[in-house]
Formats: structure tokens, C-alpha cells, sequence
């Protein structure tokens, strides 16, 4: 399954962008993992898991990927940039902080009034 970057990721939240990337990541040491069992395989078979155009495919998903990445980079970067990213950074601080120092039942309580007040 390829994560595709959406059409309008430069609008979307620098938490967002940065689980997205964090996704994607994950995916390239995925695509890194089998190119490298690929390799290992004394002979490639002419269909499936190792062959030519299998390798050829996921040369080009892992290049997709780490393009996509580095437009999330640039991203990001834009999104510090503008003063309206400092709302993002200090909710996710707050939220992180308010897990560590609340219970589970007050914390999940606090998030799911939030959660309805957002409907």
C-alpha cells in the first residue's frame, strides 16, 4: 500500500506533516529491508519477490517516498516560517505534558470534552 502525499500537505498542520513523515520512514526502511533480502537471494526469479521489474518497483517506491519526505522537510520548514505554527508546537507541548502529569482517566476524560466541543 503506497501513503501518498496528499494535494494539499503544505496546508496541513506541522503535527500533521510530521506523523505523515514518520509514516513514510517507516515505509522506506520497509522497501530498504526487502531490497535487501531481494539482494541476498542466490538466483532472482522471473516472477514476484525478486525479480527484475519487482526490483525495479520498489527502487522506484523508495525513491517516491524519499521525495515525498523531503517535501514534508520543506514543508515544515515553511510552517516555522509563519507565526501561526506556534499554536501547533505549544498545543502538542501542552497535550504531551498533560499525559505525563494526569492520569489516564482525567486525561481521556479532558481529551474526549475537547473532542466534542470540536463537533
Amino acid at each position: 500500500m503506497y501513503l501518498k502525499l496528499p494535494r494539499n500537505y503544505s496546508a496541513m498542520s506541522t503535527v500533521d506533516l510530521l506523523r505523515l513523515k514518520i509514516a513514510m520512514q517507516n515505509r522506506i526502511t520497509d522497501i530498504v529491508g526487502q531490497i535487501d533480502r531481494c539482494n541476498l537471494l542466490p538466483v532472482r526469479p522471473a516472477h514476484g519477490f525478486g525479480s527484475r521489474s519487482w526490483l525495479m518497483k520498489a527502487k522506484l517506491a523508495l525513491a517516491k517516498y524519499k521525495r515525498d519526505v523531503e517535501r514534508i522537510n520543506c514543508a515544515v520548514l515553511d510552517h516555522k516560517d509563519k507565526p501561526d505554527h506556534i499554536p501547533d508546537m505549544v498545543a502538542l507541548s501542552f497535550v504531551e505534558a498533560s499525559r505525563r502529569r494526569l492520569t489516564d482517566v482525567v486525561f481521556n476524560a479532558i481529551m474526549q470534552e475537547a473532542k466534542e466541543e470540536q463537533l
